[in-house]
């Protein structure tokens, strides 16, 4: 049986604290596999976690659920749903509103109220029935069934076929409105591209389409000037790594500038360490039974939590040998400190360029990162030593 895990887990935890704060009143049950039966009845809340819920019976309050892999609803829950779940299926009835967050999720039956769902990929069956509102963030939504009021929200690539009421409005990379498609009010979406509206389909308001706005003068002026602020905090740390160690300092920023191909390497295990590291508890938690999965989650993840702060540490300190070696091979001064200022301001202005401002930065990163673990060549015997000025 699959356990995809990491949302799964994390949501076992908050339904897990949830269940050892809740009311008497409120049913709770905590198994690999929960099942309510065709013809069994719960009373009242139903609150489960496990590895797979399915819901054949009938529960007469709300169900929170949280499951490794799926969540299945083929009963009737006469309350509102809470789910979250590798995937979630409601082939049954709803009587409120359904909340749930999954890599996929299929509406497959009757919702009294509302739905509002994110995942990867969404899913609004022909057969489906939505009393109220659609909200649906997901790369991929296919929406069919009929929606008593309005569809809203996001995603990447939109097929829309339901017969909705109200209105639609969307922002959305791709559209496509089937023949199947009835809306009553208007079709509003956000896009780069024209929708894709084939014949047969009903829109009874009108077509608005809008192009993506570029954020306001506002958001630009703020977002400048948070990069200003880094820049300037990056350039007070490396001048004060660099007076607190100006000889390592001078020999990070040598072997950059002499074997810049070996730093890089050097840069890109370091990065790769805590990567590894994440990969390898996220198997070992994948492939544990539900009872020890958990807590080996626990127990792993501060040490993942630790090595991601040093390599965010250590990338700061990256532009050190980088901007200096830079500086070192632009300006005639031949102290670090001025070495280093010129060549941050010389990445600071290759920073601007779109695209291949962000390649440079991280490959500076990196080979800034392998800068200090590298060793410059040796000198010649016969040459004047180096000297550089504090």
């Amino acid at each position: 049986m699959s356990r995809p895990g990491t949302l799964a887990l994390l949501a076992l935890v908050l339904v897990s604290m949830m269940l050892g704060a809740l009311p008497a009143a409120a049913e709770r049950t905590q198994s690999s596999f929960v099942l309510i039966r065709e013809g069994e009845t719960v009373t009242e809340d139903l609150y489960a976690a496990g590895d797979v819920i399915l819901i054949s019976g009938l529960i007469e309050g709300d169900l929170v659920a949280a499951a490794y892999s799926e969540i299945r609803i083929e009963g009737e829950v006469r309350g509102s749903v809470l789910a979250l779940a590798s995937k979630v299926v409601i082939d049954g009835a709803v009587g409120g509103s359904v909340r749930a967050v999954a890599p996929n999720v299929e509406i497959n039956g009757d919702v009294g109220e509302d739905v509002f769902v994110a995942g990867i990929g969404v899913l609004f069956d022909s057969e489906a029935e939505i009393g109220r509102d659609g909200l649906v963030w997901a790369n991929d939504a296919s929406l069919a069934g009929r929606v008593g009021r309005n569809i809203e929200g996001q995603f990447r690539n939109g097929t829309m076929g339901a017969k909705v009421d109200g209105d639609v409005d969307i922002t959305v990379g791709r559209l496509s409105v089937m023949p199947s498609a009835e809306i009553t009010g208007d079709l509003i979406y956000v896009s780069d591209e024209p929708a894709d509206i084939r014949d047969g389909a009903e829109i009874g308001g009108s077509v608005i389409a809008e192009s993506v706005l570029p954020p306001n003068v506002r958001i630009r002026a703020l977002y400048l000037m948070v990069k200003v602020l880094v820049g300037l905090a990056v350039v007070a740390l490396g001048l004060g790594l660099i007076w607190s160690f100006p000889e390592r300092s001078r020999q990070a920023a040598e072997a950059v500038s002499e074997r810049p191909v070996f730093a890089l390497a050097w840069g890109a295990g370091l990065a790769s360490i805590p990567v590894a590291m994440t990969l390898v508890v996220w198997m070992f938690v994948s492939l544990s039974p539900p009872a020890t999965g958990l807590s080996s989650l626990l127990v792993f993840a501060p040490f993942v939590t630790a090595a991601f702060a040093v390599l965010v540490f250590a990338l700061l300190s990256a532009p050190v040998p980088v901007g200096a070696a830079i500086g070192r091979r632009i300006g005639p001064a031949r102290s670090i400190y001025a070495w280093f200022v010129i060549g941050a301001a010389v990445l600071a202005l290759v920073s601007l360029i779109p695209i291949l401002g962000t390649v440079v930065l991280v490959l500076g990163a990196l080979v800034g990162l392998g800068g200090w673990f590298t060793e410059a060549r040796p000198e010649d015997p016969g040459a004047e030593p180096s000297r550089v000025a504090g």
